[in-house]
């Protein structure tokens, strides 16, 4: 039997600088990278977003001013429409096919 002697753990040799200061400025370099790129998203994020607001502002803002100019149109055509003695006879009971025609041709106008 053969005894050997108690192994004492050796300490792990330190890396040298030459060795570790690359890998320290990689990793510096990665995590200003990757704020830069967190910002950048940031940033591109909140302009696309406003930019959608300010269009879809205009887009409503369009619709509503179309939207009044109709109802002013259909408005002042329904008030002549009302006012017409012809729409006047045909709406009366009674009335004779050439005041519904006369009404019908006014219609389509």
């Amino acid at each position: 039997m053969t005894h050997s002697a108690p192994t004492t753990p050796r300490p792990r040799p330190r890396q040298s600088i030459e060795r570790t200061l690359p890998l320290l400025i990689s990793a510096l370099l990665a995590a200003v990278l990757g704020g830069a790129l967190l910002l950048t998203h940031a940033t591109l994020t909140r302009a696309a977003r406003q930019t959608a607001i300010e269009r879809i502002r205009s887009a409503a803002g369009q619709l509503a001013g179309l939207g009044a100019a109709s109802i002013v149109r259909i408005k002042q055509t329904v008030g002549t429409a009302a006012r017409d003695s012809t729409l006047h006879r045909a709406a009366r009971p009674g009335a004779t096919p050439r005041d519904l025609a006369a009404a019908h041709a006014l219609l389509e106008r």
